[in-house]
């Protein structure tokens, strides 16, 4: 749990983590290998994600959207949906889950779903008290990675609003006295 209270993804991702150990091996096949084996092994990676996104491409259109919508809720069925851009919801709807989501997890967060760009930038307002914007870094870390196919994430930090203490008056708009 991080100083502001959201639940932290603990840094590294974890060792059983498919998605960054094959990042991790392309970068050192990249790293070590000869200019030429390391390209083919760039585009065996590309031809295998070819052959899935077509294999769950024809799943998926066997599938009722609303199943698919349930299925997406599952993190790795999500991921393996954007990555293909078969996912039956599109961004400003994940968009407004993930935001939905974050509160959930963190409910001290004010964060409001301000609108997703044509261009994939997502907009979030949030509500924090001053000193506090050390949060922003990882709101914005928490929303690219439930939304890896938005461009970019924008958060607008806000003063939270001022709650003002009133008196009751007197008609003749004399303050009463509390007693």
């Amino acid at each position: 749990m991080s100083e502001q209270g959201i639940p932290t993804q603990g840094g590294a991702a974890p060792p059983d983590d498919p998605h960054a150990r094959i990042d991790e091996l392309l970068d050192q096949l990249v790293a070590t290998a000869s200019p030429q084996v390391a390209a083919t092994a760039q585009e065996l990676v590309r031809a295998v994600l070819a052959l899935h996104r077509e294999g769950l491409g024809r799943l998926v259109a066997g599938v009722d959207r609303s199943v698919l919508v349930e299925l997406a809720d599952d993190p790795s069925v999500d991921g393996l949906l954007v990555l293909h851009d078969l996912h039956p919801l599109d961004l400003p709807t994940r968009a407004a889950h993930a935001v939905r989501r974050l509160h959930e997890t963190a409910p001290a967060l004010a964060l409001e779903l301000v609108g997703v760009e044509a261009s994939g930038t997502v907009h979030v307002r949030l509500s924090v008290a001053a000193g506090s914007a050390g949060v922003v870094p990882e709101v914005e870390e928490r929303l690219l990675a439930a939304l890896p196919d938005a461009a970019s994430v924008m958060v607008e930090v806000v003063a939270p609003p001022t709650l003002l203490e009133l008196s009751p008056t007197r008609r003749d708009g004399v303050p009463q006295s509390r007693g």
